[in-house]
């Protein structure tokens, strides 16, 4: 277990109040800011996986960030990784209703069979 959320754990602190910083790459992509994730991108893993297994293009999917999901994909993200919940990019975007997200994933070969 990672040391940090040991820690938190420790703490009695809950996810409400206790909450690792993302790395730059997955915070960009969660917020939609296109100038940091192409910085990132220099730097970082297109396909690094957050605490909770979510990666950056799930995390631009599941808000409906269509640049940057397109931005991800061109750099390598893999479409059709799966989330320890079984749960790909195209299906987080369709789960928030993000119908121009699921166009450009589909675009991009995301597998519709699932």
């Amino acid at each position: 277990m990672n040391k940090l959320i040991l820690l938190g754990l420790l703490l009695g602190c809950n996810n409400k109040n206790f909450k690792l910083k993302d790395k730059p790459l997955l915070e960009a992509a969660r917020s939609g800011n296109l100038v940091e994730l192409r910085e990132s991108l220099k730097h970082e893993d297109v396909n690094m996986v957050r605490e909770d297994g979510m990666t950056a293009l799930m995390l631009s999917a599941q808000n409906g960030y269509v640049e940057a999901i397109r931005e991800l994909i061109s750099a390598g993200a893999d479409v059709n990784q799966l989330s320890p919940g079984g749960s790909t990019a195209l299906m987080l975007a369709g789960q928030k209703g993000h119908p121009d997200a699921i166009k450009a994933l589909i675009e991009f070969g995301a597998n519709v069979k699932g």
